[in-house]
């Protein structure tokens, strides 16, 4: 499925304690309706996702919502935290 991706490293010898994720979302009438956050700490072979759907919003052209997801994560160098929204749902390819 297709989504979008961010990841971060820690420099070495530090850790990252996440507290969660947030993204700003906005979508067109035909776009995905429904969003889900998941994050890899393994490179991409497992994810975790939030197991539970966000919903971006439709209204007019520049508005958007802050969807987050609290979770609770520590990730040591050399491992890298990735972190992907998937959107699918669509009301038109």
């Amino acid at each position: 499925m297709a989504a979008i991706e961010t990841s971060v490293t820690p420099a070495t010898g530090y850790q990252l304690n996440v507290t969660g994720f947030s993204a700003d979302m906005r979508r067109s009438a035909t776009g995905p309706a429904s969003v889900r956050f998941a994050y890899s700490t393994d490179g991409g072979t497992t994810w975790t996702n939030q197991g539970s759907n966000q919903s971006p919003d439709n209204a007019s052209c520049g508005t958007t919502i802050t969807s987050t997801w609290t979770t609770s994560i520590a990730v040591g160098a050399p491992s890298a935290l990735k972190f992907r929204v998937y959107g699918f749902n669509a009301n038109s390819t």
